[in-house]
C-alpha cells in the first residue's frame, strides 16, 4: 500500500510538471506571437510614414527588408524588382547576414571566401523569373516555402550541397495585378522554422508591401511626368521663338506661313533669311522622326543654314554645308528633307534646290493650273557629301504676278480622318486653286482650315508646316 501511494504521488507530481511546463509554453508562445504583432504593427506603421514622405525608393527598400527581419527575427531578406523587359529579378536590397539564395560559385562557397564576398555576388546577381524556386512564385502569384534548398532538386548532387542548409519564404509582390517584385525571407539551418503564423504574418506584410511599392512607383511617374511636361513646355517655347514670328515684307511679293506640332516639340522648321539687300531665303525642313530628338536635329539645322546663308545666292551650296555639318553628329535612323529658295526682289526670279523634300507647288494664273516643281536632290544626313553635292542642284523658276507658290511638309497631305483617309495631294491643289487669287494670308488660312474641317478630332501622327509665296 505504501508503494502504490508513493508511485501515485510520483505519477501525479509528473503530471503536474508536465502540465506546468506545457503551460509555460503556451505563455512563451502566446508572448512570442504577441511580440511579432507589435514588431509587424510598427513596421506598418514605418511603411506608412516612408510612403507618405516620399522618401527615396532606396529607403523605402532598406526598410523593407530590415524591417522583415525584425519581424520575422529570421536570419536575412532580400527584396528583387522584377524587369519586365529582360524578364530577371533584379536585387534592390539584401541583408547583410542573409543566407545564400541562389547558387554562387564554388569558390565562394570553398576556400577562404566569406560572407561579404558572398553577399556582394547576391547583391549583384539578377534572377531570371523563370527560376525554378523564385519562378514558381512569380508564375503562380503565391508564396513558396522551401523547407531545406539543399535537398531541392537544383542542388541535389551538389557538392556543396551543404552551404544551402536554408529555409526561404519567397512571396511575389503584386500591384495592380501585375508582378512588380518579391520578397524574400530566410533562415539557417538547423535552427527555428517557420511556423504557421511566421507564413502568416509575411504573406501580410509582402501584401502590405506591394500596395506601397506599387504607390510609390505610380507617384514617382507622375512626377516624372509633370517633370517632363514642364520640361517639354520649355522646349516647346523656346522652339517658337527660333520659328519667326511673322514674315518678312519683302518688294514684290506677299509670305505667310502656319506650324502645327504633332506634339509639344516639333521636328517641322522654317525659315526667312536675309541673304542681302535684293535677295531673301526661304526654308523648309522636316526632319524624320517626332519629338525632343527631331528638334534637336532641327535646331542645329536653323543654325547651320543661317550662318552660310548669308551672302550665299546658291541654294545647292547651302544645303551642302548643311549636310556637311549634320551629318556627322546624325542618328542613322534620321534624316531632313529641305527644300530652300532664294527669291529676288521685286523679279519673281528665284533658284530653288530639293534636298528629297515634297516638290513645291505653283499655282499659274495665266492657265489657271497648278504645277509640281521638283529639282532631284537627296535629303540631308544621308550622305556624307560626295552623292549628295553630285546630285543636288539649283533650278531656276519665275513667278509672274498672279503667280502663288506654296511649301509644305508631308503632315498635311498625310494628315487623316476619323476613317483613316489621308487628306491626299488631289485636295492640297484643289484648295490652292481654289484660293490662289487671295494674298497669301488667306491662302494659308483656307489651307489650314480645310484641313481641320477634314480631319476633325482625330490626333495627328506628324508636324504640319506650310508656307505660302504670293507674287504681286
Amino acid at each position: 500500500m505504501p508503494f502504490l501511494l508513493s508511485l501515485l504521488l510520483l505519477v501525479s507530481a509528473y503530471l503536474l510538471y508536465r502540465q506546468i511546463a506545457r503551460n509555460g509554453s503556451l505563455a512563451n508562445a502566446l508572448e512570442d506571437v504577441q511580440q511579432e504583432q507589435v514588431r509587424a504593427f510598427d513596421f506598418l506603421d514605418g511603411l506608412g510614414n516612408h510612403l507618405q514622405k516620399n522618401q527615396s525608393p532606396g529607403s523605402m527598400h532598406r526598410f523593407m527588408v530590415e524591417g522583415l527581419v525584425q519581424v520575422l527575427d529570421c536570419d536575412g531578406a532580400a527584396l528583387h524588382l522584377l524587369d519586365h523587359t529582360r524578364g530577371e529579378l533584379v536585387p534592390m536590397v539584401i541583408s547583410a547576414a542573409c543566407p545564400l539564395l541562389i547558387e554562387v560559385p564554388e569558390a565562394l562557397v570553398q576556400g577562404s571566401a566569406g560572407q561579404s564576398e558572398r553577399l556582394n555576388y547576391l547583391r549583384l546577381q539578377t534572377i531570371p523569373a523563370s527560376h525554378p524556386i523564385f519562378g514558381e512564385a512569380i508564375q503562380r502569384q503565391r508564396t513558396v516555402r522551401i523547407e531545406n534548398l539543399a535537398e531541392h532538386p537544383r542542388f541535389q548532387g551538389s557538392r556543396d550541397a551543404s552551404a544551402y542548409q536554408v529555409e526561404l519564404l519567397a512571396a511575389p509582390l503584386v500591384y495592380a495585378e501585375k508582378i512588380i517584385g518579391l520578397l524574400t525571407a530566410a533562415r539557417q539551418r538547423p535552427g527555428r522554422s517557420f511556423t504557421h503564423n511566421d507564413r502568416a504574418v509575411f504573406e501580410s506584410l509582402a501584401r502590405q508591401s506591394s500596395f506601397a511599392l506599387g504607390s510609390a512607383m505610380v507617384h514617382r511617374d507622375a512626377n516624372e511626368k509633370r517633370r517632363l511636361d514642364a520640361e517639354l513646355r520649355t522646349a516647346s517655347e523656346f522652339q517658337r521663338i527660333l520659328l519667326p514670328a511673322k514674315a518678312p515684307e519683302f518688294l514684290g511679293y506677299s509670305i505667310a506661313a502656319a506650324n502645327f506640332p504633332a506634339m509639344i516639340v516639333s521636328g517641322d522648321y522654317y525659315d526667312y533669311v536675309s541673304v542681302d539687300d535684293q535677295h531673301l531665303g526661304v526654308a523648309i525642313a522636316d526632319v524624320a522622326g517626332k519629338g525632343v530628338p527631331a528638334s534637336l536635329i532641327m535646331a542645329t539645322c536653323r543654325s547651320v543654314l543661317r550662318t552660310r546663308a548669308t551672302g550665299e545666292l546658291s541654294p545647292a551650296r547651302v544645303l551642302s554645308v548643311v549636310n556637311r555639318q549634320i551629318f556627322p553628329d546624325i542618328r542613322e535612323d534620321m534624316f531632313i528633307t529641305m527644300t530652300y529658295l532664294v527669291l529676288n526682289a521685286g523679279s519673281g526670279r528665284l533658284l530653288m534646290s530639293r534636298a528629297g523634300h515634297r516638290p513645291a507647288l505653283i499655282y499659274r494664273k495665266a492657265s489657271g493650273t497648278v504645277e509640281p516643281v521638283a529639282p532631284v536632290g537627296l535629303a540631308v544626313g544621308i550622305d556624307n557629301g560626295e552623292v549628295f553635292e553630285r546630285v543636288i542642284s539649283d533650278r531656276e523658276c519665275h513667278l509672274e504676278p498672279g503667280d502663288a507658290m506654296l511649301l509644305y511638309t508631308d503632315g498635311l497631305t498625310e494628315a487623316i480622318n476619323s476613317s483613316g483617309e489621308e487628306y491626299g495631294g488631289e485636295r492640297l491643289n484643289q484648295i490652292l486653286h481654289r484660293f490662289a487669287a487671295e494674298p497669301a494670308e488667306a491662302i494659308i488660312s483656307a489651307i489650314c482650315e480645310d484641313v481641320r474641317g477634314f480631319a476633325g478630332s482625330e490626333a495627328q501622327s506628324d508636324d504640319i508646316t506650310l508656307i505660302a509665296i504670293k507674287k504681286g
